[in-house]
């Protein structure tokens, strides 16, 4: 929350940078839905899905969709101040999470972990070994277990509120993308 009311604090979105941004708004919230029909948290060990192609597939639809808020808030300065801090965190809480995981499911998890990349996907899938039951997609996990609608009604208020800013900022003269050079009058 913290994080969010920052970046709206010291951001100066232009339309330029929206139409730039939503790409990669899209994406992210589009692999959070995929991830999300596919998992059952701490139950069994999902490997079917973004998961046959990367072990933290909503840590990196979090992650393309930092860029796009980046991106959005259109501010330099902000983004090189606090970029380290979302790496640091993102890394230790995957640590955490790979620990925790391989408390809960042992050799299984280490087997998927040596097959399945962190966050850059592999291309090709896992194929499981054996009778491996492959989870299903399934919109109940989306809208129930997975907490999507409370993180995708938090990033729309955030687009919102970015919006209503850059609103306002034009209408009070202020493009920061022509100021300071950086987009064509």
């Amino acid at each position: 929350m913290l994080a969010a009311l920052a970046l709206v604090a010291f951001a100066t979105p232009a339309w330029q940078t929206v139409v730039v941004a939503l790409p990669f708004l899209v994406l992210g919230l589009l692999i959070r839905v995929w991830a999300s029909g596919y998992l059952t948290k701490n139950a069994e060990l999902c490997i079917s899905g973004p998961y046959a192609h990367v072990r933290h597939p909503l840590y990196l639809a979090n992650l393309v969709i930092a860029l796009g808020l980046y991106i959005l808030a259109n501010n330099f300065f902000f983004t090189i101040a606090t970029l380290p801090l979302v790496v640091c965190t993102y890394w230790y809480t995957l640590r955490g999470e790979e620990k925790f995981l391989r408390e809960v499911f042992g050799t299984k998890y280490e087997a998927y972990q040596q097959q399945v990349p962190r966050l850059l996907p592999r291309l090709r899938p896992l194929r499981p070994a054996g009778n491996a039951a492959a989870n299903h997609f399934s919109w109940q996990r989306v809208w129930f277990c997975n907490h999507f609608c409370r993180d995708v009604g938090s990033l729309l208020l955030v687009i919102a509120v970015l919006c209503a800013k850059l609103l306002v900022l034009n209408h009070f003269g202020y493009n920061y993308l022509v100021t300071y050079g950086m987009w064509p009058r």
